[in-house]
């Protein structure tokens, strides 16, 4: 399993974050569930030096290094399952540029949501947002995609895209949706790695997400900052400057399972010559790992006709 795939890599971020393919290295143990600290007891007497032990697992009263090393391990850890279920938003407001959506300062709007279902290489998603909308779906209710063993179908009415009734259609060979291929060692494989430095992140408690209890570990504006200067080497840059970044904060959510099961990246600044700050929230949900997916081809769903000319 993998947290963002090719595709959503270029739809999402290359519309705003510019992700590339990253690779983990080799993965990380899954780390033990979050233990509550033990009471203190009465010093004893001098023994003979014990017999080493087994170094505990992280837990969110550990200092930053054991914080790191619950955040990479549970970053690797999300990439062991082949099913499980997902949500990614990317919501903004300001502007970003000329040819770049604006929106007044404060009032975000969804540039690109997706949730679904994952079952190895074949995904049945539904894209929403300002992205789905330039494909002439409704934003809200957004467009239907199914990819299994190869080939994807696309759920009508989607104007943009030929796809003109609401009816299933097989896109043309070698087309596919913008979540074919997830795999979640690319957004967690580069963050993985061992030459990322997340130091920086500290404990921040805990909280119920999923049936779970999850240990939260936070990034300040420095730890993200930082953490986006050396993805940039990778390709995944801020939408907003480094210099002009007034606000950040980067959440990893690790829960019993010894996953990730919540990232949240927040970043605001006032470019240069504006006087209104702007925004991006990314939040992307990983649940139902090892669940029951099973995901068919629709039933009678005819070829998508051949555009007559290109959006």
């Amino acid at each position: 399993m993998t947290i963002l795939s090719r595709h959503i890599a270029a739809v999402l971020l290359g519309a705003v974050l510019l992700v590339a393919c990253g690779g983990g290295g080799a993965a990380a143990p899954t780390p033990a569930p979050p233990t509550a600290t033990p009471r203190p007891t009465a010093t004893s007497r001098p023994t003979a030096t014990p017999a080493p032990t087994a170094t505990p697992a992280p837990t969110a009263t550990a200092s930053s290094s054991g914080a790191a090393d619950a955040i990479r391990a549970g970053l690797a850890s999300s990439g062991t399952s082949d099913t499980y279920r997902l949500e990614l938003s990317l919501a903004v407001s300001g502007s970003f540029g000329e040819g770049a959506p604006a929106t007044p300062a404060g009032e975000k709007t969804t540039l690109i949501g997706v949730s679904g279902e994952i079952d190895g290489e074949n995904s049945h998603t539904v894209l929403k947002g300002l992205l789905a909308a330039f494909l002439g779906v409704d934003p809200e209710k957004g467009a239907e995609f199914i990819s299994v063993d190869g080939t994807t179908y696309l759920r009508g009415p989607v104007p943009m895209l030929g796809a003109t009734d609401d009816a299933w259609y097989e896109l043309p060979a070698g087309q596919q949706s913008p979540v074919t291929g997830f795999s979640s060692n690319q957004i967690t494989g580069s963050i993985a790695a061992e030459d990322v430095d997340l130091s920086g992140f500290k404990p921040a408690g805990f909280e119920q997400l999923d049936g779970q209890r999850c240990a939260v570990f936070v990034g300040d504006r420095e730890t993200t900052v930082s953490l986006f200067q050396r993805l940039g080497e990778q390709g995944v840059t801020s939408p907003v400057p480094v210099e002009e970044i007034d606000q950040a904060e980067t959440r990893f959510y690790i829960c019993e399972d010894g996953r990730l099961h919540r990232l949240t990246i927040d970043i605001s600044g006032t470019p240069e010559g504006q006087t209104e700050p702007s925004a991006f929230s990314l939040l992307l949900r990983l649940y139902d790992f090892d669940g029951d997916v099973t995901i068919t081809a629709p039933a009678n769903a005819k070829p998508l006709p051949q555009p007559t000319s290109t959006p």
